[in-house]
């Protein structure tokens, strides 16, 4: 609130050559009548769902810079449908610098004591929400400064980090992931034997796979709950079965093989699933040479080197064409995996985001 998201939002809009959609602008279309007078008459839950859906409307657009009200942050749904197809970027300033703006600005409902106290109290209980975010830039210079910021980010190229949950804290770890520069979660609800799926789901900031290996009620109950994934292991028994499951409910489908003692002569066919994910044993180098030359003849597809020889070439494949890159919050899910801030450091040490 107060930061700038608008003023730099359409500045960097522009220098990008990309559409700008500021949320609170269209709600306010929609609505007919202004933020505050939505609070006012209808109630902060009424206008959350009208953000939510403005938000999952844009979030599907390609080329677009969206400034968020400083609330959408609030809602899971909110921040998956965003970092599904884009990076967030938090933009921030000294509460010296935001009372300034906040007191010039329009009635803001959410933030009736426009102190220097009311602010802070403000940001404190907000704090946790706005660490769900791949970048964070002080927004306390010029407009112009801010938006060359955003631009710049915006120009390096992308790789999705996916963090592996299966630990005994998964709530906590999927915060983690959330704050450390993951921008997918894949729940291992099959290393997590109390876990309630739906729960974690409508839970996570993130963008959810929902894996379980060992079958059961519970991937179903995450794909009800709104997953965005849904990892489904080739010729298993409930394939079929899971599989119509997820595409009722609008889930993308991962079409898994899984070959720990290396890469067979054929190859499976992803069928009608969005992405082909092939976990495949590294032993030599030239078992590295065979996994990188597929994505010369295959798209959507996620390599996946297993074991401590696959290691350095889990951070190279998403370069050649993979989809994402797995690693780990809490405890490792195989051998040759990294830890998500190792992950994130190597990526940004070579200049992508």
């Amino acid at each position: 609130m107060g930061s700038g998201k608008t003023s730099a939002g359409q500045r960097a809009a522009k220098m990008l050559g990309m559409g700008f959609a500021d949320t609170d602008s269209i709600v306010e279309a929609r609505a007919n009548r202004p933020v505050a007078r939505i609070f006012a008459e209808s109630g902060e839950n009424h206008f959350r769902r009208m953000e939510a859906e403005t938000v999952a409307d844009l979030a599907e657009l390609d080329n677009m810079v969206i400034a968020t009200g400083g609330g959408a942050v609030l809602r899971p749904e909110n921040m998956r449908s965003l970092r599904l197809n884009g990076v967030v970027i938090q933009l921030d300033a000294a509460p010296g610098i935001l009372l300034p703006r906040l007191r010039e600005s329009a009635e803001r409902p959410l933030l009736p004591d426009c102190s220097r106290e009311g602010l802070e109290k403000y940001l404190t209980a907000r704090a946790p929400y706005y660490m769900n975010r791949d970048w964070k830039i002080d927004s306390g210079g010029s407009v112009e400064e801010t938006a060359e910021r955003i631009r710049t980010i915006a120009a390096k190229p992308r790789i999705r980090i996916c963090a592996c949950i299966s630990g005994e804290h998964p709530e906590l770890d999927m915060m983690t992931a959330a704050a450390g520069g993951a921008t997918m979660a894949e729940l291992r609800l099959d290393l997590m034997p109390r876990a309630d799926a739906a729960r974690l789901v409508r839970k996570c900031p993130l963008p959810v796979i929902a894996t379980d290996r060992r079958g059961g009620p519970r991937l179903g109950d995450a794909i009800k709950a709104g997953c965005e994934f849904v990892d489904l292991k080739l010729g298993s028994e409930d394939y079929t079965r899971n599989f119509a499951m997820a595409r009722n409910a609008g889930c993308r489908v991962i079409a898994s093989m899984h070959e720990p003692k290396g890469l067979p002569e054929e190859l499976p066919e992803k069928g009608d699933a969005d992405l082909l994910k092939l976990a495949v044993g590294v032993s030599t180098p030239e078992d590295g040479r065979r996994l990188e030359s597929l994505h010369e003849t295959l798209t959507d597809i996620i390599i996946v080197p297993l074991g401590k020889f696959g290691r350095d070439l889990r951070i190279r494949m998403p370069l050649l064409g993979s989809y994402l890159a797995y690693c780990y919050v809490g405890k490792s899910t195989g051998e040759g995996q990294h830890e998500l801030s190792e992950m994130v450091e190597l990526y940004r040490g070579i200049g992508l985001r």
